[in-house]
């Protein structure tokens, strides 16, 4: 019983450095394409967008939508409208 319990712990040792080795490569990997792509936004000059102007663009969009409703809302009610109206003449 202790020979299977420390062949477990063993292959789960082995596995748990695997995994980390891999892991620390990805990171690697990682800070190299972030660091590519800085250096593309640079070349480029390619800036992000700061908070405050995401929040506006946010709000942009919030307001589009609200127009784009309102408008199909009141092409509905006009139509209800002039279909009642027709209906009476």
């Amino acid at each position: 019983m202790t020979y299977n319990f420390r062949s477990r712990y063993e292959a789960t040792t082995q596995a748990s450095k695997w995994l980390q080795q891999q892991l620390d490569d990805y990171k690697i990997q990682v800070e190299k394409s972030e660091d590519a792509r800085l250096a593309y936004e640079r070349q480029n000059h390619i800036w992000e967008i700061d908070e405050k102007q995401d929040i506006t663009t946010q709000k942009l969009g919030d307001l589009n939508k609200e127009l784009t409703d309102a408008q199909g809302d009141r092409m509905k009610k006009e139509s209800r409208l002039s279909a009642g109206l027709r209906g009476r003449c």
